[in-house]
């Protein structure tokens, strides 16, 4: 299975730097609706601050990823000598 933890890190990051926006845009799709199902199963996508909390755990725990790979891939030379130390950080992150 192929994932794309990146683009995830980078979707996540807009998400919470326009977090007030998104919330209202799900309100505002929400009062669109007349049935009143559709418009409580729209509201429910609506993340509460418990859940834009998990959302801020997981961009933390993604950085490590992402501040990894940019070690492995950069235009400016040779990188191999960077992957054992990105990849030793990266253990050392996740495994405390």
């Amino acid at each position: 299975m192929k994932v794309c933890w990146s683009s995830t890190f980078l979707m996540l990051c807009c998400a919470l730097d326009l977090k007030k926006d998104v919330n209202q845009f799900v309100r505002h799709l929400s009062l669109q609706e007349c049935d009143m199902e559709k418009h409580q199963k729209i509201m429910e996508l609506e993340l509460s601050e418990a859940k834009w909390e998990w959302v801020q755990c997981l961009l933390s725990l993604l950085s490590y990823a992402e501040k990894a790979q940019h070690a492995f891939s950069t235009e400016q030379g040779l990188t191999l000598h960077t992957a054992l130390p990105a990849l030793e950080a990266l253990h050392k992150a996740w495994s405390t």
